[in-house]
């Protein structure tokens, strides 16, 4: 919300900041409503009622994708906190991290470059393990 001050003149010198802004929001006009646009959201059409319908079969499809151990535990957290509506997908190249994180999708990446063991950190091993395991991310 925005408080707007008037002039230096208009504000008291004898009150605090934090009443003159209470004042100031006291003073200011609610904003007035559209009458015609609520009796209108009131009234309902078989043309809304078919631009509902087709909305509804037009939901936007959101996949979130975790790599590694941050984008792993990201989407744990997301679980945790009950986000809805998109698809998580994990990847990693630990396979103990990817047993523990919450995800729709797990892929574990360089089976044979890593074992499962991870990547120790160092990003080249990673963008191996991706390309050994390219058919198993683009599925």
């Amino acid at each position: 919300m925005a408080v707007i001050f008037g002039n230096n003149s208009e504000q008291n010198p004898d009150i605090s900041f934090d009443q003159q802004t209470e004042r100031n929001a006291q003073t200011q006009e609610a904003p007035k409503q559209d009458l015609h646009f609520k009796d209108r959201a009131l009234r309902s059409n078989p043309v809304d009622e078919e631009l509902e319908q087709l909305l509804a079969k037009q939901r936007a499809k959101i996949k979130v994708v975790g790599c590694g151990g941050g984008g792993n535990n990201s989407i744990t957290r997301m679980s945790e906190i009950g986000i809805a509506g998109a698809e998580t997908i994990a990847v990693n190249t630990d396979a103990q991290d990817l047993l523990y994180t919450v995800a729709d999708m797990k892929i574990l990446i360089g089976k044979e470059l890593t074992q499962g063991l991870g990547a120790g950190s160092i990003p080249q091993v990673g963008e191996e393990a991706a390309r050994e395991s390219e058919q198993e991310i683009k599925q």
